[in-house]
């Protein structure tokens, strides 16, 4: 095993610049690889960390127009929801985990030094359980609230730097259409909803007193239980309450979360293909250094090959050698480009210190790594097959006789 060191060596000093050479662009083209899909990665991440701020099963359901009536139902009719339809969903679908209308509008908020307008949404407690508020001073609103009518809201972090300047506003109170509501919690926004930090929670009850006497809505966001798909049976509930035909799919429309997912998983799949095939193609061109540095081994090596042979080394055994030549620079280059690869990534993640950046922490896992270092040797054994056929077809009388 020495002596095969040995000789490689020995090989590579004969040619130095070529094979440094080539040798740069087989780590050139493992380090764009590992960048890229090491990018690659913490893109698709944080693309996904936006989801986490709803329930993964969370489906939202927006009111449309009906266009196919049914047993008295009025076509161009548009359709708004209220608490009989919450109240009869959870009563004839099983499968409901949580459900909460979603009340919004704008509206002036005052202290006794301050104003601005801000959106106010009113939503039940289950509100909560389905999307979930990033809590940075206080608490959430709770069962209790919702069962004793407490006059509390929630104000976003925006609304506390321009209401209060950024001082403690727990326990404090606004003013919402001459109504006095105290604040038990402050939340943060998020990439997502980066509008969020300008929203004031309050339950349904205290948005249908302060702003609205229309119990009227226009959308709900509701779970399932054990992630069931039962879009149809919210769909038929509500067409037999608003009077319009299953099949109108003008008359509601619903967007699940798992849908979207599916979506971004199948974009950053094409993207992943996309990143690897970038890596690659770069890596082709120190596959035909390597080649080409072998196939002048080879010539050089005709007499040495010849000699070989007359002593007894076959075919099989010469391949061997220019083979394992070809695989040990290759790898040598290869494992060089990931360790540098490697060394930039963390890089990265050492000036990345934003938490909320669309760029999370680039990393690789284990995986993408074992299946670089396969690519590594699989480099080595195409830039170095041909030039090994041809030395172990080579005649020994042919190779001593050469010059």
């Amino acid at each position: 095993m020495q002596d095969f060191w040995i000789e490689i060596y020995e090989h590579i000093k004969n040619k130095a610049s070529q094979t440094v050479a080539s040798c740069i662009g087989i780590a050139w083209g493992i380090f764009i690889m590992i960048i890229l899909v090491g990018i690659g990665n913490a893109f698709e991440s944080s693309i996904m960390k936006l989801f986490a701020d709803f329930n993964s099963n969370c489906v939202e359901v927006y009111a449309g127009t009906i266009s196919m009536p049914m047993h008295g139902g009025i076509e161009g009719a548009n359709i708004l929801f209220d608490s009989q339809d919450i109240k009869d969903i959870k009563n004839s679908i099983n499968e409901i985990e949580y459900i909460s209308p979603l009340q919004s509008t704008w509206s002036l908020v005052r202290t006794f030094n301050c104003n601005g307008s801000f959106e106010i949404r009113g939503v039940d407690e289950d509100y909560f359980k389905i999307k979930r508020i990033k809590i940075y001073k206080g608490r959430n609103l709770h069962f209790a609230d919702y069962k004793e009518n407490r006059m509390f809201v929630m104000i976003g972090e925006n609304v506390e730097s321009v209401m209060f300047h950024n001082c403690d506003c727990i326990g404090k109170k606004i003013i919402i259409n001459d109504i006095p509501y105290t604040i038990v919690g402050v939340f943060g926004s998020s990439i997502t909803a980066p509008n969020d930090g300008r929203v004031v929670y309050m339950s349904t009850q205290n948005f249908m007193k302060s702003l609205d006497n229309n119990p009227k809505f226009s959308s709900f966001l509701y779970t399932a239980k054990n992630n069931t798909d039962i879009k149809d049976l919210v769909k038929r509930q509500i067409g037999l309450n608003h009077r319009f035909k299953p099949a109108d799919d003008k008359a509601v429309y619903i967007s699940t979360l798992e849908e979207q997912l599916k979506a971004f998983d199948s974009l950053f799949s094409g993207i992943r293909y996309f990143l690897w095939f970038v890596g690659i193609s770069t890596l082709v061109g120190g596959i035909i250094g390597i080649s080409n540095i072998m196939v002048s081994n080879v010539r050089e090596r005709r007499r040495e090959i010849g000699i070989r042979k007359a002593i007894g080394a076959n075919p099989n055994q010469i391949k061997m050698m220019i083979l394992g030549e070809s695989i040990a620079i290759t790898l040598v280059a290869g494992i060089g480009g990931i360790v540098l690869g490697w060394i930039i990534l963390g890089i990265i993640c050492i000036f990345n210190t934003d938490p909320d950046s669309v760029l999370g922490n680039p990393v690789l896992d284990m995986q993408t790594t074992i299946f670089s270092m396969l690519i590594i040797l699989i480099s080595g054994v195409i830039s170095g097959l041909k030039p090994a056929v041809t030395a172990a077809s080579l005649q020994p009388i042919q190779a001593l006789q050469t010059e």
